[in-house]
């Protein structure tokens, strides 16, 4: 059985089909966003060379309102939006999108299921065992750090228990908008210091929704000012169903709130009922403030090679910091391997 589809039409009424009828409303739209895409940037991996330089400034909303759409297919492209950059496209640049569609060939479809459709086999929790299972060192949790002080041949890195270690490198993988809730000294480079008073665009919300009811498998897409702009079915299970929903911004749901998630999916169908929900407010984390990173305007061409520079004996991973697929784990391990090289050479001369 094909896959249900809801979203809104010209007059917020709900709309029922298949996914593959919701894929052709917004084909055109996802196939002009992304048209230029590997003119903008001809190799993925160098994603502030070619065309993009010249297109930064624009946000992805400035490239929407430039294509001529139905209201139907402007709101439906706009939510498919929110749900990748988790933020309000007026503040996201284009280059968010373009790096993304670059990456999977401008193959817009390619594109969506790259980054929304595909999981870890096992889960997040077992990819990172894994991970931590390969390190021959201390893995210290709980443990979090207050300052970092510098020079040309070691590090001193200070705990909120008091404790120090000194290290001859260290690699920074906070996001940019948490760098400051470290003091470091020297201060970080300019490129940090800009970004994190900018901050990035990210600012939305992923939640889970435990519904009753075994569900047929859907999507469903609103606009991106609704609270909750793109839902989906994740698990079905004989007497529940757990979807998971996206929005462009934090404040405008407590998602926490079994009553506020509930009362928000009924803009589709008013007969789901919540009996469960979990999230994290990632803005509010200190360690985080951010969901995964897309860049404002003009924040990737002139800052991220900047940010890839290390300052002596300091260096930055993170998948602020990706050539590939930034803002994703895939760019976090890419520039973790980066920067692993990097020290690996350093300390060998």
């Amino acid at each position: 059985m094909a896959e249900e589809a809801y979203w809104l039409g010209a007059g917020a009424e709900v709309r029922k089909g298949t996914l593959a009828d919701f894929t052709a409303l917004i084909d055109e739209g996802q196939r002009q966003i992304i048209a230029d895409a590997l003119a903008m940037i001809p190799r993925a991996v160098d994603p502030t060379v070619g065309g993009i330089t010249e297109r930064d400034q624009l946000s992805l909303q400035q490239r929407l309102d430039e294509i001529a759409l139905d209201d139907e297919a402007r709101s439906a492209n706009e939510s498919v939006w929110v749900g990748h950059v988790n933020a309000p496209l007026n503040e996201v640049g284009l280059s968010s999108a373009l790096r993304w569609a670059s990456a999977a060939g401008g193959h817009w479809p390619l594109m969506h299921e790259a980054s929304a459709t595909y999981r870890v086999v096992g889960g997040m929790s077992g990819f990172t065992a894994a991970i931590a299972a390969d390190v021959p060192g201390d893995i210290r949790l709980n443990s979090t750090v207050t300052a970092v002080e510098h020079d040309a041949t070691c590090a001193v890195v200070s705990l909120s228990d008091g404790r120090q270690l000194r290290a001859q490198r260290v690699v920074m993988t906070l996001p940019i908008n948490a760098v400051d809730t470290i003091k470091v000294t020297p201060v970080l480079p300019d490129a940090w210091v800009r970004s994190n008073r900018e901050r990035v665009a990210s600012q939305g919300f992923k939640v889970w929704i435990k519904v009753r009811g075994r569900l047929p498998r859907f999507f469903a897409y609103a606009s991106q000012h609704h609270a909750i702009s793109v839902l989906k079915s994740e698990f079905v299970e004989d007497d529940h169903t757990i979807l998971v929903g996206f929005g462009a911004d934090h404040r405008a749901i407590d998602i926490t709130s079994v009553e506020q998630v509930n009362a928000a999916l009924g803009v589709w169908r008013d007969d789901l009922e919540v009996i469960g929900v979990a999230a994290h407010d990632w803005m509010k984390d200190p360690l985080s403030q951010n969901t995964w990173m897309t860049h404002r305007p003009s924040q990737l061409t002139r800052d991220l090679s900047e940010l890839q520079q290390a300052d002596g004996v300091l260096h930055f991973a993170g998948c602020d910091t990706a050539d590939l697929w930034g803002g994703f784990i895939d760019g976090a391990i890419e520039s973790g391997l980066r920067e692993a090289r990097l020290v690996s050479a350093s300390l060998a001369t």
